[in-house]
C-alpha cells in the first residue's frame, strides 16, 4: 500500500515537474515572434525542404528531423512545431532527472528539490533556447543513465543509439560513460583500492587524445572554463546566471575531491559521471565561443547538478529553499535581445531582397551565418554562409556584403560603383563575381579589409 502511495506521490510530481517546465520554457521562447537561437532557422529551413521537396535540402542523419517532421505534421506551422519541440525537449529532461534522483536515493523531497534545481537552472534555460538538437541528445543521454542503473540491455542500446543520432558530443559523452561504468564494474575490487588514481588519470588520457587529434584545441596555459565563460560573456549574463556557474564549478571540485580521498564511497554512477565532468571541465582548452570548450562548458553547466543525486543526507529544505531562490531570478536569463541574432533587422532585410528583381532570377545568395538561413526559409532560395572559389561565380551568384562601422567611408567608395542595391545601413547587396574580383582585393591593398564572419570568406 505504501509503495503505492509513494509511487502515486512520483507520478504527480512528475506531471508537476512538466507542466511548470513547460510553462517557464514557453515563458522565455514567446518573449520573441521568431525563432530561437542561433541554428534554429538551419532546422526550420530543412523541416520546409521535407513538405516542400520530398527530402532534406542538406542531407543529414539526425533524430531532431523526424522529430520536427512528426510535429509539423501535427501543428503545421514550422516556427510553433520547433518551439513545442524545444519544450517539452526541456520539460522532460526536468522530469528525467527528478526520476533518476528518485530511482538512486528513494527520497521523495530530496528528489523534488534536485528537479527544481533543474528547472531553474539558468544555463539550462539558455541552452533550451540556443541548443535544441543538443537538449534532446541529453534526454537520450539521461535515459541511457537510467537504464544502466537499471541494468536494461537492450533499452540500453536503443538509447545509446538515441544518443549516436543525436549530436557527437553526445555520443562522445555517451561512450565515456558506459566505458568508465563497464570498467568499474568489471575491475570493481581494482578499483576500490585505486579510484582516485583513475579518476585523475583518465581526464589525463581524454587530454593526451585531444592533444594527438586536436592539437590547435589546446591552450598555452592553464584555463579555468567558468572563468574564462564569465570573462567572455558577462555583458549577457544576469547575476544569478554567474552565481549559479560558479557553485556548481565548486560542487564538482568538491565531489571530485571527495571522490578521490574517499574512493570507497562511489558507486558506478557516481564514478562514471565524475569521468564525464572531468573531460567537459578540462583547464587546457583553449577558450573561444564557437570551438570545443564552450560546448564542453555549456554542457557541464546543464547537467552537473546531478551531483546532487549524491547529496541526499542533507536537508531537502535546504535544496528546495536555494532552487526557489534561484528560480526568482532565473526568468530573465535567456533574453532574445541579448543573445539571438537581430531577427527583427533580417526581416526587414528578407523583405527588401523579395522585391528585387535579381534576386528573383539568382542562382545563389551568399551571406553570413543565421541570416543565410533565415532569408532561405523566408524566401525559399538557396543561401550559402560560406565563400566560393572565382570559377563557381557565375553572374548570377550574389552576396550580401556586411560593411563594418569602424571602416564605413572607406567600404562604400570602394563598392559604390558595384552596388546593385543599398538594403540598410550595414548591408549591401553585389554580385559575387564583382566582390571577388574588384573589390576584395582593393579592399585589401588598402588595408579596409579584415576577415570576418560578417563577410564570409572560408570555402566549404
Amino acid at each position: 500500500m505504501m509503495d503505492l502511495l509513494e509511487s502515486k506521490k512520483v507520478s504527480i510530481t512528475s506531471v508537476f515537474l512538466f507542466i511548470i517546465g513547460a510553462f517557464l520554457c514557453g515563458f522565455s521562447l514567446f518573449q520573441t515572434h521568431y525563432a530561437t537561437g542561433w541554428d534554429s532557422y538551419f532546422y526550420m529551413v530543412q523541416t520546409k525542404s521535407w513538405f516542400e521537396h520530398g527530402a532534406l535540402h542538406s542531407p543529414r542523419i539526425n533524430i531532431i528531423y523526424p522529430i520536427l517532421i512528426v510535429f509539423q505534421f501535427i501543428i503545421g506551422d514550422y516556427l510553433l512545431s520547433y518551439k513545442v519541440v524545444t519544450i517539452l525537449s526541456y520539460s522532460s529532461f526536468i522530469v528525467l532527472i527528478f526520476y533518476f534522483s528518485y530511482s538512486k536515493s528513494k527520497k521523495l523531497k530530496w528528489s523534488i528539490g534536485v528537479g527544481l534545481i533543474m528547472l531553474f537552472n539558468p544555463q539550462l534555460i539558455y541552452f533550451a533556447s540556443q541548443f535544441t538538437k543538443n537538449l534532446i541528445g541529453l534526454n537520450f543521454f539521461l535515459l541511457l543513465l537510467i537504464m544502466m542503473e537499471k541494468r536494461k540491455v537492450i533499452w540500453g542500446v536503443v538509447v545509446f543509439m538515441g544518443c549516436a543520432l543525436s549530436h557527437k558530443l553526445i555520443l562522445a559523452l555517451a561512450v565515456i560513460y558506459v566505458l568508465a561504468f563497464l570498467s568499474y564494474s568489471i575491475f570493481k575490487k581494482y578499483f576500490e583500492k585505486g579510484t582516485s588514481i583513475t579518476l585523475v588519470a583518465l581526464p589525463i588520457v581524454a587530454y593526451l587524445l585531444i592533444l594527438v587529434l586536436l592539437p590547435s584545441q589546446l591552450s598555452e596555459s592553464f584555463q579555468l572554463p567558468v572563468i574564462s565563460f564569465i570573462d567572455s560573456h558577462h555583458d549577457v549574463m544576469n547575476l544569478i546566471w554567474k552565481i549559479y556557474v560558479v557553485g556548481v564549478s565548486f560542487l564538482f571540485i568538491f565531489m571530485l575531491g571527495k571522490g578521490v580521498f574517499f574512493q570507497k564511497q562511489l558507486d558506478h554512477f557516481q564514478y562514471s559521471f565524475l569521468i564525464v565532468l572531468s573531460v567537459l571541465f578540462l583547464p587546457f582548452l583553449k577558450w573561444d565561443a564557437l570551438e570545443y570548450s564552450f560546448r564542453f562548458w555549456i554542457v557541464f553547466g546543464v547537467i552537473s547538478p546531478l551531483l546532487l543525486v549524491e547529496l541526499r543526507k542533507m536537508p531537502a529544505v535546504l535544496l528546495i529553499g536555494t532552487s526557489a531562490l534561484i528560480g526568482l531570478f532565473s526568468f530573465s536569463t535567456y533574453q532574445p535581445k541579448l543573445h539571438d541574432p537581430p531577427y527583427k533587422k533580417y526581416s526587414f532585410l528578407s523583405s527588401s531582397l523579395s522585391k528585387i528583381e535579381e534576386i528573383e532570377n539568382s542562382e545563389l545568395l551568399i551571406a553570413h551565418k543565421s541570416l543565410a538561413e533565415f532569408i532561405s526559409y523566408q524566401l525559399g532560395i538557396d543561401v550559402l554562409p560560406w565563400g566560393i572559389s572565382r570559377g563557381e561565380a557565375t553572374d548570377k551568384v550574389y552576396r550580401l556584403v556586411y560593411i563594418p562601422p569602424h571602416n564605413k567611408i572607406g567600404f562604400l567608395s570602394i563598392i559604390e560603383d558595384y552596388k546593385i542595391k543599398r538594403l540598410s545601413a550595414e548591408y549591401i547587396l553585389l554580385k559575387e563575381e564583382d566582390w571577388l574580383e574588384n573589390i576584395k582585393p582593393v579592399l585589401l591593398k588598402e588595408n579596409e579589409y579584415e576577415e570576418t564572419w560578417r563577410n564570409p570568406y572560408l570555402i566549404r
